[in-house]
């Protein structure tokens, strides 16, 4: 998804498993390098998870080939995302190299995706470049495809801006207004993510695809609001999350790629946003592009569903 404004996402520490691989995952030269490919929007890149001392010096975000970046180029791609501490994890089970290819990019939607290098006025970074993630180049050799996408084509963050500015737009039917339309964008994506995914395994056909959908952000029912939102508003965001990922997970299954939901490992249970042990950040962050994205201990659950699924 998008930072406020633009984007928001991110995550925390390696998480450690106990029992081995599948040898379909395994299966190679322990010389020959593991290729990890992360696509994705700021969920994937783990936005508002910065290293260095602040958002914009040296080294507070990595660059596509997870190295440390010289300059913040806006996509914020996070040490601390499920994607990096995945691959360091799968570093320490299968006994070879293991080369993380980080196009993930705060902000994406499917067209940034399959799109040529393209100017956005929203990145952060000096450069605003977002570069195309599913080309022949980058899936080349890939032995594990991740991918979180959609967010930000349905505009999920900014009707969230809008409904914390103007509450009287928002309303808690999931008939009308801005639940309708946002309602209506999600089923019109099915088909958008489905052609994404089929163009995914068929530039990397002997890759693992996980296809990771976003983890629950607000709790189904409140009785109070939360992060600026009235409480009848929360079931409608709730509703829309969940239609989200019914219809990625459709999408996946149509694709015949394989689908992670984050929420079926029990971490993120009682840790919504309106969470007093929230597992994302809050309109109150110190660092504005926090905000509903994943905190380091959120991202980390993120790399524990996808490691428990690597394991079979």
């Amino acid at each position: 998804m998008r930072r406020l404004r633009r984007s928001t996402l991110a995550l925390v520490g390696v998480v450690g498993m106990a029992s081995a691989l599948p040898v379909a995952t395994v299966g190679a030269s322990q010389g020959t390098p593991y290729i990890v490919v992360a696509l994705g929007d700021s969920y994937a890149s783990g936005e508002g998870l910065y290293a260095g001392p602040t958002p914009g010096s040296a080294g507070s975000w990595l660059t596509r080939g997870d190295h440390p970046a010289r300059h913040d180029d806006g996509c914020h791609r996070s040490p601390y995302s499920y994607p990096a501490l995945s691959a360091r994890w799968l570093a320490t089970r299968l006994h070879r190299p293991v080369i993380l290819r980080f196009l993930a990019c705060s902000g994406a939607t499917t067209a940034d995706l399959w799109a040529a290098p393209n100017r956005s006025p929203l990145l952060a970074g000096a450069e605003k470049l977002e570069a195309a993630q599913v080309t022949a180049r980058a899936l080349r050799g890939a032995n594990l495809v991740t991918i979180t996408i959609g967010g930000n084509d349905v505009g999920f963050v900014n009707v969230l801006g809008i409904c914390e500015l103007a509450s009287a737009v928002c309303t808690g039917s999931t008939g009308a207004g801005l639940a309708a339309t946002l309602s209506h964008r999600i089923e019109a994506l099915q088909a958008t993510l489905s052609a994404t995914y089929a163009q995914v395994r068929r530039l990397a056909p002997h890759a693992t695809i996980d296809v990771v959908e976003y983890p629950a952000l607000f709790p189904p029912t409140s009785t109070s609001s939360c992060q600026g939102l009235a409480a009848s508003t929360i079931p409608v965001f709730a509703a829309a999350e969940a239609q989200l990922n019914q219809v990625t997970g459709a999408a996946a299954r149509a694709a015949g790629v394989h689908v992670i939901n984050p929420d079926s490992t029990g971490l993120f249970a009682n840790h919504s946003v309106c969470s007093n042990s929230s597992l994302f950040g809050g309109i109150h962050s110190a660092y504005l592009a926090a905000a509903f994205h994943p905190t380091r201990a959120g991202q980390a659950a993120i790399a524990r569903a996808l490691e428990l699924s690597l394991q079979g």
